[in-house]
């Protein structure tokens, strides 16, 4: 087996809960504004990327099983 990165795994981004966009509330006094950004962690996307190496898809699930996508790299 080759030592690169064999299997990608996604999981939801934690900062922005999957939605790929970040609220920051602003209160100053009576005034207050919320902003809506593109979330920085996960640039929009939703989720996290990491490349492994396994064996098996089941292996990677054994690690990640709250992984919402895995699949082999093509």
């Amino acid at each position: 087996m080759s030592s690169t990165a064999n299997t990608i795994v996604r999981v939801c981004c934690a900062d922005c809960e999957g939605d790929g966009v970040t609220e920051n509330y602003v209160s100053a006094y009576y005034h207050q504004r919320e902003d809506i950004e593109v979330c920085p962690w996960c640039d929009g996307e939703g989720y996290i990327e990491f490349k492994e190496l396994y064996d098996t898809l089941a292996d990677a699930w054994l690690d990640y099983p709250d992984a919402t996508e895995i699949f082999p790299v093509e």
